[in-house]
């Protein structure tokens, strides 16, 4: 399986769009989730043990810790800090849903080329994980074969129709949202966008 795994903070667009937020008044925070794979080159997957073992729960709880930092002055006394709004792209942009729907701190949410579905893998190649206890992708950018421990598909599973279900996520979501998609986007096809209405 091939898949698109490069959306890094100091990835592509990613310090433009942060940098325009910032110029224009709003306080900016960009970050790697701790699982990535990204250690301190801050742009190269040097910690694939980290990535083997990450989960989608992980990362909807570690966006989760982030705001509750920032509502509670982790970062600083920051003007008009009682509005925080969250912008995700491809599978950020699902853990963003998630993070936001259940968290009443988050106003507003803007997704960007967002995934409208977890489970993104055959019952065959479900059935190999579950047999060799990891599953390899390719990340299309640098050409490594990076490998998803069965700790990921058990999250998944696990969790699928409660706190990783993104159909409930997006029906409790009571607040604004944006949706960006482009329709010749090739990771993430367009018509995923209308699944996140």
């Amino acid at each position: 399986m091939s898949t698109d795994l490069k959306v890094l903070k100091d990835w592509g667009f990613v310090p433009q769009l942060a940098k325009h937020f910032s110029e224009s008044g709003f306080f900016v925070i960009t970050f790697n989730f701790s699982h990535n794979g990204v250690g301190k080159s801050l742009t190269e997957f040097d910690e694939l043990d980290k990535f083997a073992n990450n989960t989608l729960s992980r990362e909807v709880n570690e966006l989760i810790e982030i705001i509750s930092a920032y509502k509670n002055g982790f970062f600083g006394k920051i003007a008009n800090q009682n509005k925080i709004g969250l912008v995700g792209h491809s599978r950020g942009g699902a853990v963003s849903i998630l993070a936001a729907s259940k968290n009443k701190n988050v106003d507003a949410l803007v997704t960007w080329a967002a995934i409208s579905k977890l489970d993104r893998f055959t019952e065959r190649q479900k059935e190999e994980w579950i047999e060799k206890g990891y599953f390899e992708v390719l990340n299309t950018r640098t050409n490594q074969i990076m490998r998803l421990n069965k700790v990921f598909l058990d999250d998944l599973k696990n969790n699928s129709s409660t706190t990783l279900n993104l159909e409930k996520a997006l029906r409790e979501l009571a607040k604004p949202y944006l949706i960006l998609q482009g329709d010749q986007d090739l990771a993430v096809p367009f018509v995923e966008s209308k699944s996140n209405l």
